[in-house]
């Protein structure tokens, strides 16, 4: 009768686990993340401004141009020699702007899992 009870308590032991072992496993992925920044660029816009133009008269545009043979000829026509004038150009001036953007990174991300394990007499004693 004992060696039958021996015998069923083994048995028993063989089939149930004897201890239940948990293990922390820790390891390091990485994970996409968006995130958004402010980025300045350049732009350029077109601006409109006006400046003074010096405009020569025919006459002394002439007299500059010829050759000065004489003293009488050395002497400037008479009236104005030339005359300013307006004028409105475009011209492109740089501006600063500002944009949202979003972008992706890789972020190290630690990832703990629990790991059990039974470790039954037959495990054990196979080791």
């Amino acid at each position: 009768m004992k060696i039958l009870f021996l015998v069923a308590i083994i048995a028993v032991l063989c089939l149930l686990p004897l201890v239940p072992s948990t293990a922390t496993i820790s390891y390091t992925t990485k994970i996409p993340e968006q995130y958004t920044v402010t980025e300045t660029y350049t732009t350029y816009a077109p601006r409109v401004a006006e400046r003074a133009v010096w405009n020569e008269a025919e006459a002394h545009r002439i007299w500059k141009s010829s050759i000065k043979t004489s003293i009488e000829s050395a002497i400037p026509p008479a009236g104005r020699s030339g005359y300013f004038s307006i004028e409105q150009y475009t011209y492109m001036k740089p501006v600063s702007m500002e944009r949202q953007v979003t972008k992706i990174r890789l972020v190290d991300k630690v990832v703990s899992t629990e790991v059990a394990e039974h470790i039954s007499v037959i495990k054990y004693l196979s080791r």
